[in-house]
């Protein structure tokens, strides 16, 4: 029996979670590297009993020193290299693959990526000292040269065209969506929604600009506060027919299932989306995408099911066309959750195991 080591570095990933029935149905041992053990406690007990689960916690590293963390994760590299060479399967699904050991030559290794930026090229150059660059420098070039040996699986075409001009081969897969606690509301509200961290790549600023053609209309900023500088000038230039809304991490989720089934638009604005699993939650839960022209979210949306736009005028024009024309949003209201069926789950799990089989 082939064993396979999952690296998560949370134990929360979707695509980790999702990943397990398959792994298991195929007669695979299955066992997982988890920096955070207790995410895993509402697994089904059939999965639990079948998996063994390994757990490093380094105390002593202090997240206002980006020092300390270094140490830290180079402890957790050296715990892990013992580890790895048990197995014949290697799947990494942590965000930050750049800290994880030189892993067996007799293990296949896939590489999950979440997006085409796959190393610090996009953050060091004005965040860390010149001995800091070096450092990430190092580390990119070990990675890249991992990627070369490894199956790499892009989370969209977009990010597979991405790590192509790194001279990476990919498989796309796209990562599951859970789905399966949303639901539309039959009596949806005139109302856009936008859901994204509160961070400046998002691009929120476009969402006021658009509101103030629709001062009637209400329109919803949902998310996570990343950046209160940014959310402080937002709320400065948003109009009155805005709510910027920034729950906690634990009410995320429950604001999230409210706003998209009583929304009858959702409105997506980042430009370098590497795919957008929240246009996908929209969608299942009836939502009509609007989403700009670029990136991941491009492959999300059909012509049958919403509208992309590549300027503020052209987003204007199509939330103008669904407020006006219910018989036009049923329709593509209908369209949307059956598009979004198409990112589920069991869809991911038949592409990851098609992968897998043939290592």
């Amino acid at each position: 029996m082939k064993r396979i080591l999952i690296l998560s570095r949370d134990g929360k990933e979707n695509r980790m979670l999702f990943a397990l029935p398959a792994l298991l149905n195929l007669g695979l041992n299955v066992d997982i590297f988890t920096e955070n053990p207790f995410a895993l406690r509402n697994l089904p007990p059939y999965i639990l009993n079948k998996i063994k689960v390994f757990s490093i916690s380094c105390k002593s590293a202090s997240p206002k020193s980006v020092y300390l963390r270094l140490i830290s994760e180079w402890i957790k590299m050296k715990r892990l290299k013992d580890l790895v060479n048990d197995y014949d399967i290697i799947l990494n699904v942590r965000i930050r693959n750049l800290y994880d050991p030189l892993l067996s030559s007799r293990a296949k290794v896939i590489y999950a990526l979440y997006d085409p930026m796959i190393n610090h090229r996009h953050s060091y150059r004005t965040r860390y000292a010149p001995l800091m660059k070096l450092y990430f420098a190092l580390l990119d070039n070990i990675f890249l040269n991992r990627c070369k040996r490894a199956v790499i699986l892009a989370n969209s075409y977009y990010t597979q065209r991405v790590l192509a001009d790194n001279n990476i081969v990919s498989h796309v897969i796209y990562p599951p969506c859970k789905t399966a606690d949303l639901h539309s509301s039959q009596r949806k509200s005139t109302q856009v929604v936008s859901v994204a961290r509160i961070s400046i790549e998002k691009r929120h600023e476009d969402t006021l600009r658009i509101a103030r053609h629709f001062r009637n209309i209400k329109f919803i900023i949902l998310g996570e506060l990343k950046d209160a500088a940014y959310y402080r000038r937002l709320i400065e230039l948003k109009t009155p027919n805005v709510d910027i809304v920034a729950p906690t991490h634990n009410q995320f989720r429950k604001l999230l299932r409210k706003y998209l089934a009583e929304s009858k638009i959702y409105l997506h604005l980042a430009d370098d989306e590497p795919f957008g699993i929240t246009i996908v939650e929209a969608m299942a839960s009836g939502c009509i995408p609007i989403v700009r022209n670029a990136a991941g979210p491009r492959e999300i949306v059909t012509s049958e099911s919403g509208f992309k736009w590549d300027s503020i005028c052209e987003a204007i024009k199509y939330i103008s066309k669904i407020l006006s024309n219910e018989e036009l949003r049923q329709k593509l209201s209908s369209n949307v959750v059956e598009r979004a069926k198409k990112f589920s789950p069991e869809a991911y799990q038949k592409s990851l195991i098609e992968i897998i089989q043939k290592l």
